[in-house]
């Protein structure tokens, strides 16, 4: 978090960017994706293997006032960052109301 946005960060290594997709739902940010496997040899048997394969979600709940529309997410090494700029918490905040007069 900075003065002026609130930055979230997933890694998502191996991961094609056509198969990530990103959301916001309420005061949710959604992350879903899958990982699959390169290998193009379908009889390739593995004896050891770290690098794990499938589907993925990820759900972080936004606390901090954000504007959701401005919201701007780059992939770039593997890194997925999702920057939203923030807006004044108008909370207790006391928001006169002009009232027009319809005569």
């Amino acid at each position: 978090e900075t003065d002026k946005d609130l930055v979230v960060t997933f890694e998502v290594p191996g991961v094609d960017p056509d198969n990530v997709s990103i959301a916001i739902n309420g005061n949710s940010l959604v992350l879903r994706g899958e990982k699959r496997r390169r290998d193009p040899a379908e009889e390739t048997q593995f004896h050891c293997m770290e690098r794990g394969f499938g589907r993925f979600q990820r759900i972080v709940h936004i606390t901090t006032p954000v504007n959701t529309h401005a919201a701007v997410a780059v992939l770039t090494e593997g890194v997925l960052k999702v920057t939203f700029p923030k807006v004044p918490n108008r909370r207790g905040e006391e928001v006169p109301i002009p009232i027009k007069d319809l005569a």
